[in-house]
């Protein structure tokens, strides 16, 4: 008797082990299932991509050939309300590419506060070197480990081209704030001690960053559910919808690093 109960438990045990071993795997594998059932998202509703397609080296030379076919139109255009016509089709490319070109491959990427790597799914990565590490790769022109060592403000600053932040402070209706006040789009999100993507899409805020608390791994989430962005203070920068941003993206034309006083 005592015997069929342990190979009961040794079977049951197995099982379990496998099946866990199975769970880790697929969120390395980045499956719309995991994602979708840890933050209940409606990927075709909000279309937003959790897997990824293609390879990462093919994704980025697409980028960067759709870059050129915007530049060429750009400088050969000598209206200016065309050429800001061309500057905000651009952004919008830009926000699509980096939401659901580039950064699926990320998913799932192993967080560390030390990470730096450049391969998506391979090594760790912080989140600093997570923002600044998709940015360079959805082609603009910046040291991504000079921007990674920067604090928060200093990196909304370098990506703003300003000094005039304006700072947003906790409150229970900051989220309900941003989601009716903020174009839809790609931002930049300095918290306290951490850094991210905050995504409007469809009047609805999400949060995409390099991960500390479980699952320890790049995410995204609902923001009104994310225990990472909850901070005493914000700075949010636009990125598609950063004219002088897109047009240093569209002239490959290098990204001055507001640096800190210790670096």
């Amino acid at each position: 008797m005592r015997f069929t109960l342990f190979i009961t438990f040794l079977f049951v045990f197995i099982y379990s082990c496998a099946q866990h071993t199975e769970t880790k795997n697929n969120l390395i594998e980045i499956t719309d299932s995991v994602a979708i059932e840890k933050n209940e998202i409606d990927t075709l509703f909000f279309d937003i991509k959790f897997t990824a397609k293609d390879t990462y080296a093919n994704k980025k030379k697409e980028i960067q050939n759709n870059r050129i076919l915007f530049k060429q139109s750009y400088v050969q255009e000598i209206d200016s309300t065309k050429k800001m016509d061309i500057l905000r089709n651009a952004g919008n490319y830009f926000n699509e590419a980096l939401l659901n070109e580039i950064i699926p491959f990320w998913y799932g990427t192993s967080w560390s506060f030390s990470g730096y790597t450049d391969k998506p799914n391979k090594g760790e990565v912080g989140c600093s070197y997570f923002v600044s590490t998709t940015l360079l790769h959805c082609g603009l022109k910046l040291n991504r480990y000079h921007l990674a060592q920067q604090n928060p403000e200093n990196e909304a600053k370098t990506l703003l081209f300003s000094d005039s932040l304006f700072v947003f402070n906790y409150s229970d209706t900051l989220i309900e704030h941003i989601e009716k006040e903020f174009n839809d789009g790609m931002y930049f999100a300095g918290l306290d001690n951490h850094v991210g993507y905050l995504l409007i899409r469809k009047g609805k805020a999400f949060f995409i960053n390099s991960s500390y608390l479980q699952p320890v791994c790049v995410e995204i989430q609902f923001a009104e559910d994310c225990e990472v962005f909850k901070s005493s203070r914000y700075f949010f920068v636009p990125i598609g919808n950063n004219t002088t941003l897109i047009k240093k993206w569209l002239l490959e034309e290098e990204i001055h690093i507001i640096r800190n006083t210790n670096h």
